[in-house]
């Protein structure tokens, strides 16, 4: 929704306050529709972005419907052909499964037609229904149909499956890449990394406190301008940062690192956790490899709720 000039003038303010590595991956999040207009994507390249992350979702009108998006299907498909055009190389797409409007047959040709585009890097997330929204009330009316958890887990199957046999890695339950085209920002954060986040709502976490914006940009600003407290934050307790270390890690290809663990946590804390895993490990859901715990295929789907199972809510007695 910024322009290429607005965005340079927030990139070099950010250069004069910050060292920042030249090797560094800068990514812009975009809809379909505004990256195909005129001239938009020309004006890109003369910024340092060198990363588009566009939100594709399907290449069907139907479910586009479905989600409410402002693009058409063939603008999708535009925006990843101008993108490359443009000189884009490293460019990920999102795309949503699970709604009731996606057939198999039409998910897999959504998979296959973004291989077949050679784009190196794909989100992929379930749709879930939030409460309080739009969609929910469609749904209580009866004026939408709701997402079976049936359909998601084929889809998910079937996506997992697919872009194995294509060489991308599965690093994170949503997350997969070609070789060399891992989300530096995702990764970092997945791996419980400090990052800043700057504007309204913006989020930033420095290993021991959160911290988020004002969410309501005359409030943010007004606030800026009187010297005024634009944020709010949290000290994070050990049961915190340990019940987000599960989080973060259990999604990812490194799993948790069981010295890591203990060195951070102590030792009663590793052995809450190991008493946890075991009836996962048994069940097939986790593995034990190494120094690591890490989720197995058929885990994946399940993830979450393995992942809340072991979480801690007072000591590490478990």
């Amino acid at each position: 929704m910024l322009s290429a000039d607005d965005l340079n003038r927030i990139l070099e303010r950010l250069q004069t306050h910050f060292d920042i590595d030249p090797e560094s991956e800068i990514t812009l999040e975009a809809n379909p529709d505004d990256l195909i207009k005129k001239g938009y994507l020309s004006a890109l390249t003369g910024t340092s972005i060198n990363r588009l992350s566009i939100g594709i979702q399907s290449f069907f009108e139907d479910d586009l419907i479905y989600m409410n998006r402002t693009h058409s299907g063939k603008e999708g498909f535009k925006a990843i052909e101008y993108s490359k055009g443009a000189g884009f190389e490293n460019i990920s797409v999102d795309l949503i499964y699970g709604t009731p409007t996606l057939s198999m047959q039409r998910w897999e040709k959504n998979i296959q037609t973004v291989c077949d585009m050679a784009i190196p890097h794909i989100s992929a997330y379930s749709l879930t229904v939030e409460p309080k929204t739009a969609l929910e009330k469609m749904i209580k009316q009866g004026k939408c149909q709701n997402v079976e958890d049936d359909d998601c887990a084929s889809h998910f199957e079937f996506m997992v499956k697919y872009l194995g046999s294509k060489g991308y890695m599965h690093y994170e339950i949503s997350n997969f890449c070609q070789k060399g085209y891992m989300a530096q920002h995702n990764s970092n954060y997945w791996r419980g990394g400090n990052y800043l986040g700057i504007g309204p709502s913006a989020h930033s976490y420095n290993g021991g406190k959160r911290q988020w914006n004002l969410s309501y940009n005359s409030r943010y600003i007004n606030c800026i301008g009187s010297n005024g407290l634009f944020w709010r934050e949290e000290e994070l307790s050990e049961l915190d940062r340990f019940n987000e270390y599960i989080m973060t890690s259990l999604r990812t290809i490194w799993g948790v690192d069981l010295d890591q663990l203990e060195k951070t946590f102590g030792p009663q804390a590793l052995q809450s956790f190991l008493n946890g895993c075991k009836r996962h490990i048994d069940g097939g859901h986790l593995k034990k490899k190494g120094t690591k715990v890490i989720v197995t295929d058929i885990g994946k789907f399940i993830t979450d709720s393995i992942t809340a199972d072991l979480f801690q809510v007072s000591d590490y007695a478990g």
